[in-house]
């Protein structure tokens, strides 16, 4: 690991380089060693130690002296301010791949103290699930450790030696379910199975429940885990894998008997018995895919097909779209689908209910809400912005 400390002053001196090399490095550059040949790791910090500019990763480099340029830019593509920062360089050896063992079927090969089968249910023989093969696993000083993503007879965890001799195992995290993450510091191993986080003491061989990660404050499921000095850190991934913004809340949050139009639980009579109140949901981006998907023909929309919001049935020329929750919650910004159509609609607004508004919220009551600063243009998406927590949402 490499540390420079340099001072950014307002006018810099630079060096005169040649047109080519112009083309293809900023001009600022500073000058650093590497120990050894290997992968290398730049980044540019503040003296407070906060990140200001990722500078390359994984770029093999030769031991000795090296230069690394920098045009002066945060990640964000911003000019930085006069003041100092720091470089920080990490090289390592290239990952290289030696085979040492194959410790399933042919145990006893490799540690003739071990057979294949189990004598016990946390013993050191055996190896894993008898359903899968490896799927996730971790280190931590002299150990590692191995997942299997199901179990129904084997074990789906187990604790083995540097060179793959197994010492322990753990039978399952409930019924048939394994490891679908894993993270381990000095003390513990973190173990993610099926919407609960488990915590593995090395030192006492007990396991427990830490916590569930999906709950209606927590959205999405960990696709990252780390690990460092008794902390766990997770990355979420969002619930369907591909959405570009998270969603503020939980469909259960939806207060469906105060929202307006008050949709049904189902629509009685229809062969395929749809839930529109779901279909709602699914409008909000709250549950599933969004309405409409895979349907046409008659069922494209009805009060039983939904597939753009409605508004609630009235002769009134302002029409409204309420959605209640069951408790204040923080909105964010609102990304929406302006309507293009000035022969019915000439405009569109937000507004979120006050706190000291009763509840259930009245959307004619034009004291209970709080308009949003800006409610769009037509013919485009948009995005507005709350800053409120609120009871319910209004739009008309």
């Amino acid at each position: 690991m490499s540390n420079i400390r340099f001072i950014l002053l307002a006018f810099v001196s630079l060096v005169v380089v040649s047109p080519a090399d112009a083309e293809v490095m900023p001009p600022f550059r500073v000058r650093y060693q590497l120990p050894i040949d290997g992968l290398s790791a730049v980044v540019i910090d503040s003296t407070q130690g906060t990140r200001i500019r990722n500078i390359e990763a994984e770029i093999e480099r030769k031991k000795g002296p090296a230069v690394i340029a920098w045009d002066l830019k945060d990640d964000l593509g911003n000019y930085v301010s006069p003041g100092s920062y720091k470089l920080r360089s990490l090289v390592m050896p290239p990952v290289e791949l030696h085979y040492q063992h194959t410790p399933y079927p042919n145990i006893e090969n490799y540690s003739t103290d071990r057979v294949p089968w189990y004598t016990s249910q946390s013993g050191p023989h055996g190896w894993l699930s008898d359903c899968n093969n490896n799927s996730v696993c971790a280190t931590s000083g002299d150990q590692v450790y191995f997942g299997s993503w199901s179990s129904e007879a084997g074990q789906a965890f187990i604790e083995c030696t540097l060179d793959g001799k197994k010492q322990w195992g753990y039978h399952w995290f409930g019924p048939w379910l394994g490891a679908q993450g894993m993270a381990a510091d000095e003390q513990a191993v973190y173990i993610a199975s099926h919407n609960r986080m488990f915590r593995f003491d090395k030192r006492t061989k007990q396991m427990r429940e830490v916590f569930t990660y999906f709950t209606d404050e927590r959205r999405g499921w960990p696709n990252a885990l780390a690990a460092r000095d008794g902390k766990l850190f997770v990355a979420f991934a969002p619930l369907g894998g591909a959405e570009l913004f998270d969603d503020v809340t939980t469909a259960n949050m939806v207060d469906h008997d105060n929202s307006l139009p008050v949709y049904p639980t189902d629509a009685q009579g229809d062969r395929l018995k749809p839930n529109p109140r779901n279909y709602f949901l699914r409008l909000l981006r709250l549950t599933w895919t969004p309405a409409g998907v895979n349907h046409s023909g008659p069922h494209s929309f009805s009060s039983a097909w939904p597939v753009y919001l409605q508004t609630s049935p009235s002769t009134d020329a302002r029409q409204h779209i309420v959605v209640a929750f069951h408790k204040a919650t923080p909105i964010g910004s609102v990304a929406f689908p302006y309507p293009d159509d000035p022969e019915w609609i000439q405009k569109v607004e937000f507004s979120v209910l006050k706190p000291d508004a009763p509840y259930p919220p009245r959307p004619n009551e034009e004291a209970d809400w709080q308009e949003f600063e800006y409610n769009g243009q037509p013919g485009a998406w948009n995005s507005t912005r709350s800053t409120q927590r609120c009871a319910s949402i209004r739009a008309r």
